[in-house]
């Protein structure tokens, strides 16, 4: 039987999730977590960093972290949470949590899309882009069986295949498998064939789960549902298709009572089993929730997100607002400006900032190479904006630590130097921007509800822009054009009102709000022609908004959740879009399919007007920085499609 969203309505009252904190905010993005117990937690990222945090007496200490000879691309924590099991392209291997290297690292016949460890067995599952699984021993490497389908010959091409998702059962030597086909088998270690093939999902399956009692299967997709599944036989039982458009984790709870499903809306939604009510329902999250996982004894909930964050969900009964917290020294937000026709500054992680020139081997410049340090800026920052006034190179910075911002202008010294100074900041000042030619600049932040606005480079405080998204957090603001109209937007959190967020568009000098629309707002971006912004909502859609005559066109694309990185070029014939990994989606002007996706080496972390007026340059996790010229890379594509 399938469920129906009518037939699963929710008649009882709504249960919440409530932020209890987050435990840290990790260097790259998460790609694990789980409990050790109910006060200590482990989380890995793609940077090769394991942390473990413990509570005590209400708050989370961080110890000191193990850093990996290797950068994961996947990684699961397993066998008593003691070891890691990690995969880098065609290679996997094991990870005692007491060392930096491996236990054993081995290189396979095909590229590694998903692993597993099973938490008390100790064996470890590999999925391959050939479609085949692979289970090891943990202990010594040793290649235990090579599973394939019966209908997929070794070397077989044309057609794909490979492995989306893989679960261990939590006591049993059985594995669920999703593939490529939309496909989904129950394996046992010492069986042959699959005990039970499933098959009904409309969208690739990234989610697996079994039930504790052994009487079901669980499976989320990109079809926007969870599918529940016989045990036994493997036919359906439930749909559940309460979600947003693309399901991205689950977790069963240890007494099989409860299922958590996290979506891209972001939210997550908790599930009575096996009643299949809906126990909570619109419960947002600061971001896509990547990975889900319940305590032991149901209280809480773990959830990796993909701005870094590790979160925890308190599962009580009632709407209790929450406080979002991260490390003591927030890490900036990655940025990439255009300084001139032949430079660019860049603010990585590190909050300190590079200039950049030189073309070397293809790529604009390289993360070891033709880099300049700009100046002392007296520690590490966390937000900047550039400008040219009257000529004259300026920059706008924003301090970690207390909240400070400070002006800098271009010396003869061929330095910037310190031309003003202000302590006057709204919470910690994560968020600056400085109008085109340096009229204006404006500060907000994500813990604060108003948005300062200061003369430029004096940065006097002229007024406050009060509550511009009535009650969400800000998330990006940014200048068009003409330099007097700032775009804000912006998304809800649990201290806030439960609106979903908003952007505006507000004159600086007067704060008036001038335009709205009521999406939230992840990051925006002017047309260098100021007609037109591009918004990435928090539901996945990416957005082409005309706010003069309030006309907005949803641009297709099929990435995984929000933009996290969008952009024009110089000439706003161009307009690109990155989900946070290493695809560039381009768009032309005036057209809302897109026109392909530029692969990059690199996990892209923002994004700049290039040299040329129809050029990108894109900034990338380790420094590298690419430009791409659009026509050039138009007139390639379709040279090798004719």
């Amino acid at each position: 039987m399938e469920g129906s969203p009518e037939s699963l309505e929710e008649k009882g009252p709504i249960r919440c999730l409530r932020m209890a904190g987050a435990l840290l905010r990790m260097d790259g993005e998460p790609l694990a977590a789980t409990w050790l117990n109910e006060s200590t937690v482990l989380a890995i990222d793609d940077q090769g960093i394991v942390e473990k945090v413990s509570r005590e007496g209400g708050r989370w200490n961080r110890a000191r972290p193990l850093q990996l000879d290797q950068m994961p691309n996947l990684a699961n924590f397993f066998q008593g949470d003691s070891h890691v099991v990690c995969s880098v392209g065609s290679e996997v291997g094991v990870w005692p949590l007491d060392r930096s290297e491996p236990l054993w690292w081995l290189e396979t016949e095909s590229w590694v899309t998903a692993v597993a460890g099973h938490k008390a067995l100790g064996l470890v599952a590999s999925g391959h882009e050939d479609g085949s699984v692979r289970f090891w021993d943990a202990a010594t490497g040793n290649l235990l069986r090579c599973w394939r389908r019966g209908d997929v010959a070794p070397g077989e091409s044309g057609r794909d295949i490979s492995i989306s998702a893989l679960a261990w059962h939590p006591a049993d030597a059985k594995v669920l498998v999703a593939d490529e086909s939309l496909a989904l088998f129950q394996l046992e270690l010492e069986t042959t064939g699959p005990l039970t093939v499933s098959s009904g999902h409309k969208g690739r399956v990234v989610a697996l789960g079994f039930d504790p009692k052994d009487r079901f299967l669980y499976s989320g997709g990109w079809d926007g549902t969870v599918r529940v599944w016989d045990a036994k036989t493997g036919a359906p039982v439930i749909l559940l298709n309460n979600h947003a458009s693309l399901v991205t984790c689950l977790s069963v709870g240890g007494d099989g009572a409860t299922l958590c499903v996290g979506d891209n809306l972001p939210s997550c939604t908790l599930w009575d089993v096996p009643e299949w009510r809906i126990r909570g329902t619109g419960n947002p999250l600061p971001a896509e929730p990547r990975f889900v996982e319940m305590v032991a004894g149901g209280a809480e909930c773990l959830a990796t997100l993909q701005d870094n964050r590790v979160l925890v969900l308190n599962l009580g009964e009632t709407f209790n607002s929450g406080t979002i917290w991260s490390r003591n020294e927030p890490q900036a937000r990655p940025v990439c400006l255009k300084e001139s026709e032949s430079s660019f500054l860049c603010l990585g992680l590190e909050g300190g900032i590079q200039k950049w020139a030189e073309k070397k081997q293809g790529s604009l410049w390289d993360g070891t190479h033709s880099s300049q340090h700009v100046g002392d800026f007296g520690g590490p920052l966390r937000a900047i904006s550039s400008t040219v006034v009257k000529g004259i190179p300026a920059l706008l910075t924003s301090q970690t630590g207390p909240g400070i911002l400070k002006a800098y202008l271009w010396a003869d010294a061929q330095a910037y130097e310190l031309a003003g100074i202000s302590d006057c900041v709204p919470g910690e000042g994560e968020l600056v921007a400085l109008a085109p030619g340096g009229s204006w600049a404006v500060c907000a932040s994500e813990r604060a509800l108003d948005v300062a606005v200061y003369q430029f480079p004096g940065l006097q405080p002229v007024g406050i822009i009060p509550d511009p998204l009535e009650g969400a957090a800000c998330q990006d603001l940014a200048f068009g054009p003409c330099g007097q109209l700032v775009a804000i937007c912006g998304v809800s959190t649990f201290a806030q009102k439960p609106g979903i967020g908003a952007a505006v568009v507000v004159d600086a000098e007067f704060g008036k709000i001038r335009h709205s629309t009521g999406r939230g707002v992840w990051r925006l971006a002017w047309h260098p022609k100021g007609q037109e912004l591009m918004l990435s909502a928090v539901n996945g859609d990416l957005v082409r908004w005309r706010p003069e005559i309030g006309v907005e066109e949803v641009l297709e694309h099929t990435a995984d959740g929000p933009m996290q990185v969008i952009g024009y070029s110089a000439d706003g014939n161009f307009a690109v879009a990155s989900p946070g990994n290493e695809e560039l989606w381009v768009y032309e002007a005036g057209r809302i399919r897109p026109s392909g996706t530029v692969s990059l080496p690199g996990r892209v972390i923002a994004v700049s007007p290039g040299k040329k007026g129809s050029a990108i340059a894109a900034l990338l996790a380790g420094g590298d920085g690419w430009e791409i010229d659009l026509p050039e890379w138009l007139s390639d594509k379709a040279s090798r499609l004719s």
